[in-house]
Formats: C-alpha cells, sequence, structure tokens
C-alpha cells in the first residue's frame, strides 16, 4: 500500500496535455447568459433584480463547476492516478451539490416560494425565544434582547421547526406545483429537478465526508447483515469510477438543462399564474398623455374595452387626464399586471395628497 503522501505538485499536476483536453470539455459544457429579453415585451422589477444572481450563477457554473468536472473527465480520459482523481472528484461532488442548492435558492426567491435553508431557519428560531427590553439612557433608548424563559423556549423551537418550511428538492417542486400554474420552461425545469440523480451523488459525498476520503483504498463499512462494521482493502480503490463517470456526466447535462431554462425564464421574465388564475391572459396597453406627450404603459382594464374610458386615464407624470392609445398591447405576467395596476391608484393617490397640502 502507498504511505507516501501525495505532494502539493502532484495534487496539482500541471500538463500541458491534460490542461488543453479539460480546456476543451469545458468550453463544450459553458453557456452565455446573455440578457436578451423578447422584443415587445414588458419587464418587471422582479426579474431585473434577479439578472444579478443570474450573472453570478454564470460564473460559477462555467467557472468552478465545470472547470473542475473537466478536469475530471481528462483524468479519466488519460488514466491518471486513482488518488489524484479522488482528489478532483471529491472537489467535483461539492460543487455539483452546492449548484443544485442556488438553483433551488434561485426559484425560491423567485417565486416567493417563502422556504428557508437551515442557517435561516435557526435564525428565525433563535430570535423568536428572545424578547426586546428597552431601557431609557440618557436621551436614547437601550434595546436588550433577553432569552425567554427554557420552557417556552422548547415550545417555541418545536413548534417554529416543524412550521418553518426548508429549502430541498421536494419542497421545490411541491410549492410551485401547488401554488402556481406549472407549465412551458417551468413544468421542464421541474421535470428536469424530478428526474435528477443528485441523491446518488449525494450518497457518495455522504460517505467522503462521515466515513473515508475518495481516495481511501483501506476502508471501515457498516455490515447490516451482521449489525458491526467490517475493514476492506481495496488496491483499486473504494469508488469504481467507471460506475460513477456515467452518473455525473448525466448530473451535468440535467444542470445544464435546468441552467438553460432559468435563463430563459428570466430573460422572459415569466413568473407562472397563480392556481386560482390558471389559464388566464393578462395585457398592459401603451399609452400617450395628450398634454405631456409621455408614453408609459397601463393594465389593460384601465383603458377598458374598446378603449372607451382613455378620456379618464390619469397620467403619470403630469398628472393630467387623457390618453390615446397607441395600438401596442404587450401580453405579461399576473405579476407585473398587477403591480402596474396597483401602481396606477398609488400615483394617483400621491397627486391627490399634494394637490391638498
Amino acid at each position: 500500500m502507498q504511505r507516501k503522501p501525495m505532494s502539493l505538485k502532484e495534487l496539482y499536476t500541471i500538463d500541458k496535455k491534460l490542461i488543453k483536453r479539460a480546456s476543451k470539455i469545458q468550453e463544450t459544457f459553458q453557456e452565455v447568459f446573455d440578457i436578451r429579453h423578447p422584443e415587445n415585451t414588458y419587464i418587471g422589477l422582479h426579474s431585473v433584480f434577479h439578472q444579478p444572481l443570474l450573472i453570478e450563477a454564470e460564473l460559477y457554473y462555467n467557472g468552478e463547476l465545470l472547470s473542475t468536472y473537466a478536469m475530471f473527465k481528462a483524468l479519466r480520459e488519460y488514466g491518471y492516478d486513482y488518488r489524484l482523481t479522488a482528489f478532483h472528484f471529491e472537489s467535483l461532488l461539492t460543487r455539483i451539490v452546492s449548484f443544485w442548492e442556488y438553483i433551488y435558492q434561485f426559484i425560491n426567491h423567485y417565486l416567493d416560494l417563502n422556504l428557508y435553508d437551515f442557517k435561516s431557519k435557526q435564525a428565525i428560531i433563535e430570535l423568536h425565544q428572545h424578547s426586546p427590553e428597552f431601557t431609557k439612557e440618557g436621551e436614547g433608548t437601550r434595546v436588550d434582547w433577553i432569552k425567554k424563559p427554557e420552557s417556552e423556549c422548547k415550545k417555541i423551537r418545536k413548534e417554529l421547526g416543524k412550521n418553518i418550511r426548508s429549502i430541498n428538492m421536494r419542497n421545490i417542486v411541491n410549492y410551485t406545483a401547488g401554488i402556481y400554474e406549472v407549465k412551458d420552461e417551468w413544468d421542464s425545469l421541474l421535470k428536469v429537478i424530478v428526474n435528477n440523480n443528485i441523491d446518488y451523488i449525494k450518497d457518495i459525498r455522504n460517505q467522503i465526508i462521515h466515513q473515508r476520503p475518495a481516495g481511501a483504498k483501506f476502508t471501515v463499512d457498516f455490515d447490516l447483515m451482521f449489525k458491526g462494521y467490517n475493514v476492506s482493502v481495496k488496491p483499486d480503490g473504494w469508488i469504481d469510477f467507471d460506475d460513477v463517470e456515467p452518473e455525473i456526466d448525466l448530473c451535468i447535462e440535467r444542470i445544464r438543462d435546468s441552467v438553460r431554462l432559468i435563463k430563459g425564464i428570466v430573460n422572459k421574465d415569466y413568473i407562472p399564474n397563480r392556481l386560482e388564475n390558471a389559464g388566464k391572459e393578462y395585457y398592459l396597453e401603451e399609452v400617450k398623455c395628450r398634454s405631456c406627450n409621455e408614453v408609459f404603459l397601463v393594465a389593460d382594464i384601465i383603458l377598458g374595452e374598446e378603449k372607451k374610458f382613455q378620456d379618464v386615464v390619469f397620467c403619470y407624470k403630469c398628472g393630467e387626464m387623457g390618453v390615446d392609445a397607441l395600438d401596442n398591447r404587450i401580453q405579461t405576467t399576473e405579476v407585473n399586471f398587477g403591480t402596474l395596476f396597483s401602481n396606477y391608484f398609488d400615483r394617483i393617490r400621491d397627486f391627490n395628497k399634494d394637490e391638498t397640502k
């Protein structure tokens, strides 16, 4: 058995042939997250807010994730040492699992599912176990957070632990399908998530975290039949890369599919209808103010059928009534429609407040 640890130079092998092949593999899977919104589409603040997250995902996917995957594939093709391959394999597993978690987080925020990761969940529980205490201090007030009695804290931990929903694959799929009308890209995205083999990848990662490193040849395993542990020596290593590699390839393909779908969703500003409004279509109308010539969008319901209310439509900029419809009807989402509809009346209220001052 090999007793000498691998050196830094060996673990980070720099070979022109290897790097050239890995770079080629990386390029094959790279995606350009170009933000190109379709013409005649209203893009609300929702997708604008999420575009920076999409850029971060692009950097991580094309960089850290694919470079690690490409290095693993190149090492396998050229038959490099098992422990060297295992070293890069460990890093690849972590990045694969992490990227799926980032996808779940993205969907959670984009659709406002109100799911929480473990750290956030614990922070909420911890906060509820304290009560604010206000103490007058000079001209100001000091706030101290006092821990509640343990008996009360125990109830809080139990209740919130049960009621605060966690971010995971099952909840992402179930809550999305339980709240929204799932079709088109959203239907495809959920199918990619459901049909993924991430559990297989997680199982190997968990073995590495809790049992032995990927490069180990001397291993300890729990034997279910004898209800105890046994020791085994596997000169070729405990991971059969011939079996594992196709699963890795499949998972990367699924990630690539989901990345493409999410890119399309954000570029289209595609937020699905809630189930109670399934099948409904929402439209905006472009109008021009007769007083100041400002051009803006309003929910089509404000103009009414055959645009019969355009004489009394309020201008966002000057506050005068009367617009002309420009015959530019734009389909939008339920969320954007509702936002513009409510904003219209908010602006009327604001103008009225200014006039009464």
